[in-house]
C-alpha cells in the first residue's frame, strides 16, 4: 500500500454558497478562474459542468499534470472529481460550506502515492506547486463570487 495524504485549502467569500456554486459550474467563468499565475485548471468547451466532464490539472513548471473527472455534483454542496490520469490516486471535493458572512469554499484533495520515486519529488516540490494552484484558484473564485453578488 503507499502513502496516503490530504491537501486542504479554505477560502472565505462574502457571497452565497448559491452564487459561489454558479461561479464554479459555469465553465465560461471556470475557464477564467482556472488560469492563474501558478497553472491551470482546464475544463471542456461546454457551458455548464456536468457529470462525466474531463478537468485538466497542470500546475506551473510540473512534469506531473493530472486529469480529473466529475464524479459528484450535489447542488450548492460539493463537487468531486476523481484522478483517473496522473502519478498517483485521489479524490478532489470542492466543498461550499454556508456561513454568517456567506460562504466557507474548501477545496480537499485525498490522495494515495504507489510508485516510491514519486513520494519523495511529491513531499520535496511537486505538493508546494499544487498547493500554489489550489490557493489561486480559491482566490480567484472568491473574486469572481463576489463581483457576481455585487452586480
Amino acid at each position: 500500500m503507499g502513502a496516503t495524504g490530504t491537501e486542504e485549502d479554505l477560502e472565505e467569500i462574502s457571497s452565497s454558497p448559491a452564487d459561489v456554486f454558479a461561479v464554479v459550474t459555469d465553465l465560461n467563468l471556470a475557464r477564467v478562474w482556472g488560469e492563474t499565475p501558478n497553472g491551470q485548471m482546464i475544463f471542456p468547451p461546454e457551458s455548464t459542468m456536468k457529470l462525466g466532464h474531463i478537468v485538466d490539472l497542470r500546475p506551473k513548471n510540473c512534469n506531473y499534470p493530472c486529469r480529473f473527472k466529475v464524479r459528484l455534483i450535489r447542488y450548492q454542496e460539493r463537487i468531486d472529481m476523481e484522478l483517473i490520469e496522473g502519478p498517483f490516486f485521489g479524490m478532489l471535493s470542492f466543498l461550499f460550506q454556508p456561513r454568517p458572512y456567506g460562504t466557507l469554499l474548501e477545496t480537499k484533495f485525498d490522495y494515495r502515492i504507489e510508485r516510491v520515486g514519486f513520494r519523495m519529488k511529491w513531499s520535496v516540490s511537486e505538493k508546494r506547486k499544487f498547493r500554489a494552484l489550489m490557493e489561486s484558484v480559491l482566490a480567484q473564485i472568491k473574486n469572481l463570487a463576489e463581483m457576481r453578488a455585487k452586480a
